[in-house]
């Protein structure tokens, strides 16, 4: 993503990334809920549990680069 001031509606720009910001802590919440069950490791098939387990990391890589990004955006 490429920020630069005069380019961008930063107000639009910091409304949009909190909104997503929001549906990947809600996103990551649940997958930690769905980990955390008892028996997980038994009841739940390997490839469901690597599948899980990637998309929780995905997901808080994605969350790390929107909460920089807001934090750029909010120094315009």
């Amino acid at each position: 993503m490429c920020i630069s001031q005069g380019l961008i509606d930063s107000k639009k720009e910091l409304e949009k990334l909190q909104k997503k910001k929001s549906q990947l802590i809600e996103i990551i919440q649940k997958l930690k809920q769905d980990l955390a069950v008892p028996d997980y490791n038994v009841k739940v098939p390997l490839d469901v549990q690597k599948n899980n387990e990637e998309k929780l990391v995905n997901n808080e890589d994605e969350l790390q680069r929107i909460i920089d990004a807001i934090m750029i955006l909010q120094t315009m």
